[in-house]
């Protein structure tokens, strides 16, 4: 049997997936087709996206994508509303975003790059919600970065020569691994903005490592899952001017939540302490965590992202139960898929209320009208389903 043509068939399916590609083409909302060329919305993970030249494309609050690789063209710019979710990449694949000459990205909501940030002219980074870098930021021969707001780098930092990197205000860069620059690269901003978890190496003229003075120095950060509950452990060797910490929880949605506070052990302590704090209420699956370090006069910066996984079953209880009033509240313990609905009916299956489920955690929602009694409270969701009985009191 000849098999040539059998695997010239597969090799073209194969190169017209990995050649896909989706192009935003005039400047407004994502959603919008009309904006793209052929209307065909970037919206695939096997899917690469190009904003064109001059163009800045806005993600609606409620709108979540998953793309391949995201590349600007010049003067390109994109906004990520608060609400609005992008995600270059996911958890199986790896892709990149290639910025270029004088662009620029906010984000009020989330973006997360399962891959590189590779910066090879100028790039501003306005950040009001959450970014993290899953691989790492690359920054070529003369490239610059500025950042206003939190940026979390789960890899390394690499810069060539002459490179810039700018934070403004209360922002900040935490890199969790190392961080290599070449020549004559600068990195501008308050003592404590750029933090690394690694080593750092500098060329001639640079300074990258002598910059990154730090009121709290954390020797670790780590999530260890143990029985049904995971367990967050971090030590410092100086705190100086230190106030406390927040401790943040996020699942695979990355918004993330404050589950703690924790004072710190002394305003001037430079030897080293050490931290617990024991999560009882994992999501099901991947929990992700990140320290806020506040100081006595108010500033602050974030440290590293560490996750671990929770396997159980998904489940959903009603908290508390008996209710009391028309408040009704109930514990996810996973992220919520669109579609996802919540049916309060009385024992005859009447329905006194259809209600949408918005995160992981705590959800509550006030039913006007809502008289005592005892309801079925059903979830129903993509694979779960589950019903309980409620009193209303």
């Amino acid at each position: 049997m000849n098999k040539t043509p059998l695997l010239i068939f597969l090799f073209v399916i194969f190169a017209f997936g990995a050649l896909s590609q989706a192009t935003f083409t005039s400047t407004g909302n994502w959603d919008n087709a009309a904006n793209w060329s052929g209307s065909n919305i970037g919206d695939n993970v096997n899917e690469n996206v190009t904003i064109n030249a001059n163009q800045v494309a806005n993600i609606r609050s409620g709108f979540t994508y998953t793309i391949g690789n995201l590349t600007f063209g010049n003067n390109a710019g994109l906004t990520i509303n608060n609400g609005g979710t992008l995600n270059v990449g996911d958890a199986s694949n790896t892709r990149n975003v290639t910025a270029n000459n004088n662009n620029s990205i906010t984000v009020a909501g989330t973006l997360v790059i399962w891959g590189d940030l590779i910066v090879n002219n100028n790039l501003s980074l306005t950040i009001t919600g959450t970014m993290i870098v899953k691989g790492n930021i690359v920054m070529n021969n003369n490239a610059s970065l500025s950042v206003s707001g939190s940026l979390t780098v789960e890899g390394n930092f690499n810069a060539n020569n002459n490179t810039n990197v700018t934070i403004t205000g209360s922002g900040g860069i935490s890199v969790g691994g190392t961080v290599s620059v070449g020549n004559n690269s600068n990195l501008t901003g308050p003592d404590g903005s750029f933090t690394v978890a690694g080593g750092c190496t500098q060329g001639s003229g640079s300074n990258f490592c002598t910059s990154s003075t730090l009121p709290v120095r954390l020797l670790f950060f780590q999530a260890t899952t143990e029985g049904n509950a995971i367990v967050l452990s971090w030590a410092t060797e100086k705190e100086e001017g230190f106030d406390y910490f927040d401790l943040e929880k996020a699942s695979s949605d990355f918004v993330f939540t404050p589950i703690a506070r924790i004072r710190g052990a002394g305003y001037d302590i430079f030897s080293r302490r050490d931290y617990m704090h024991v999560d009882a209420h994992p999501y099901a699956g991947t929990n992700y965590y990140r320290l806020k370090a506040v100081d006595l006069d108010g500033s602050f910066e974030y440290f590293r992202v560490v996750s671990a996984r929770y396997e159980t079953e998904p489940s959903v209880e009603i908290y508390p139960n008996p209710v009391t009033g028309n408040r009704i509240s109930y514990r996810v313990d996973f992220n919520p898929s669109p579609g996802d609905k919540v049916m309060l009916m009385d024992l005859h299956g009447r329905p006194a209320a259809e209600l949408v489920p918005a995160r992981p955690g705590i959800n509550e929602h006030v039913i006007e009208g809502l008289n005592p009694g005892i309801y079925i409270f059903h979830y129903a969701g993509q694979g779960f389903r589950k019903s309980l009985k409620v009193i209303v009191q």
